[in-house]
């Protein structure tokens, strides 16, 4: 079927908007409402409600612990810590002007083996097994 002439450019537009859809589904974050919406959706939870209880449980408990000093280490995903910045001399861009800037704390994820992993295969990989597990694996061999 062939369009009429006075159709192209509607067509184009529809064309060009179901283009742009699609690239700002896979360029988008994925919200906390997705994120819940997500894990409902894979089973891991029965109601939003629960998996908002779990995912604000782990954000909190995350922030406090690394509020308090401490870090938070999730073997094959990443370490949340709080990272100490010095007192240090820096400039004002627009007049040059020498600027003391004072020591200051702020939140950092370091990305784990297993994750960045992931990301650079653009699928999630499994963790190696772990040592113990490889030796069980022999003895009963």
């Amino acid at each position: 079927m062939q369009l009429r002439r006075s159709h192209e450019p509607l067509a184009a537009s529809v064309r060009c908007m179901a283009t742009r859809a699609a690239v700002s589904k896979t360029d988008s974050a994925v919200s906390k409402a997705a994120l819940i919406d997500i894990m409902v959706e894979q089973g891991a939870f029965d109601t939003k409600s629960a998996a908002d209880t779990a995912v604000v449980a782990v954000i909190n408990t995350i922030m406090d612990q690394v509020i308090s000093g401490k870090t938070v280490r999730l073997v094959g995903f990443g370490s949340f810590e709080n990272r100490s910045r010095a007192a240090r001399k820096g400039r004002n861009p627009a007049t040059g002007a020498e600027l003391d800037l004072p020591a200051s704390k702020a939140p950092a994820f370091t990305a784990g083996k297993t994750f960045k992993e992931s990301v650079k295969a653009g699928k999630r990989t499994e963790p190696a097994p772990k040592k113990a597990a490889l030796r069980k694996k022999k003895s009963t061999d």
